[in-house]
């Protein structure tokens, strides 16, 4: 397959042209696909610019005849989409490397992202390990209910561990809620990363937040000391606040795994405690 071959399809020429009309229709003679040109693509060119066109693709293999009408070589076709399984994963090999940077314009934004675009059901449905460390516990605010509906979906995954550093009075708020939906949700033990993490299988995103927010999510969440103290409104006031949100996503199965195995054994030696606190 040339470069020339798969220029034909992204160039709007008569050849291009020529190639869309015998792809809806066929097999054509050079009197219907002029026709068809005039009719379809307002085509202005000779009936011979036509006829020159066609034996040119003929003689290129991407056309072959029927009975002295027209057709797409199947040959070429399969060529085509050949090249194209060779180019899609040449793209996705490449993809595994690349970090992708995002900016978030608010908080909200950012919950949203992480429920309808990070994870994925697909890791609930074949229970691809999952985690999530954060500082604090992010709020479920500004969400829908179709997305309290998703995360019911996405904890329901055995393998989605959550690990808060802080145990404020919102982080466990927010540890119990997810832990209904069915999440592993701890707060108040700490963790390797610096920055807040999540993880789904290999695929590794990193929030960076600005000074002024952490120190803002700082003195709501210690203000916030019990069920008298919580203020929705103030919450999604902080939640919509515009302001710029980085993050990065990238894969790496070696850090991914560590990470994950981290988050397990955080949750092992929680539960471990819990029992010998039950029994005395």
């Amino acid at each position: 397959m040339t470069g020339n071959s798969l220029g034909l399809l992204a160039e709007k020429s008569t050849k291009n042209q020529i190639i869309q009309v015998l792809g809806e229709q066929w097999p054509l003679s050079v009197k219907e696909i002029h026709n068809l040109l005039v009719k379809q693509h307002s085509f202005s060119g000779s009936y011979q610019a036509v006829f020159k066109a066609l034996k040119e693709l003929e003689e290129s293999n991407v056309l072959e005849k029927e009975n002295s009408k027209f057709k797409v070589s199947y040959g070429w076709v399969k060529k085509l989409s050949s090249m194209s399984k060779i180019m899609e994963n040449n793209l996705k090999e490449k993809s595994q490397n690349e970090v992708v940077l995002l900016k978030f314009n608010s908080f909200i934004e950012l919950g949203k992202f992480l429920i309808n675009d990070f994870f994925t059901e697909k890791s609930a449905k074949e229970t691809i390990p999952c985690a999530c460390f954060w500082n604090h516990a992010y709020p479920v605010i500004g969400a829908s209910q179709e997305e309290h509906v998703k995360m019911k979906k996405l904890f329901s995954n055995p393998e989605h561990y959550a690990i808060c550093a802080n145990n404020n009075y919102l982080d466990n708020l927010t540890s119990e809620y997810t832990k209904k939906l069915g999440k592993k949700s701890i707060t108040g033990k700490k963790f390797s990363s610096k920055i807040d993490t999540f993880i789904e299988g290999n695929k590794i995103m990193q929030v960076y937040l600005p000074k002024d927010f952490e120190e803002e999510i700082e003195l709501i969440y210690s203000l916030t000391k019990n069920e008298k103290d919580f203020d929705m409104q103030t919450l999604l006031e902080f939640g919509s606040k515009p302001r710029e949100i980085k993050a990065t996503i990238f894969k790496n199965k070696e850090l991914a795994d560590i990470l994950l195995t981290e988050a397990k054994q955080i949750y092992k030696k929680y539960q471990k405690e819990n029992l010998l606190e039950a029994a005395k």
